[in-house]
């Protein structure tokens, strides 16, 4: 079940496959959040969408799967967030990479 706020946010898709997102991403630095099931059979997932390299078209989207701590946390590589716009906001804002470079 998707929390009512990520499911009002115009960045987040739903379940979407991969071979869509070409057609949604088209600049450096635009978004889209989505629901995927990583691996047959295991619960799905968020995953974030991101081009990072425009030339390359469909190659230059990166996707980053959201994990959940323990306690409960949503992270990909450094901070934990009670919420993923709770996530997205931060780096947005700080105009800070999802990832560790």
């Amino acid at each position: 079940m998707v929390d009512k706020t990520l499911a009002d946010e115009q960045y987040y898709h739903g379940l979407l496959p991969r071979e869509d997102i070409k057609m949604m991403l088209r600049s450096n630095g635009e978004f889209i959040v989505r629901t995927t099931e990583p691996v047959a059979g295991q619960p799905r997932a968020f995953v974030i969408s991101v081009m990072v390299a425009e030339e390359k078209e469909e190659l230059g989207i990166k996707h980053y799967v959201i994990q959940r701590t323990p306690n409960g946390k949503y992270t990909i590589e450094k901070y934990g967030f009670d919420s993923v716009p709770e996530m997205i906001n931060f780096h947005l804002n700080k105009h800070e990479s999802l990832v560790k470079n």
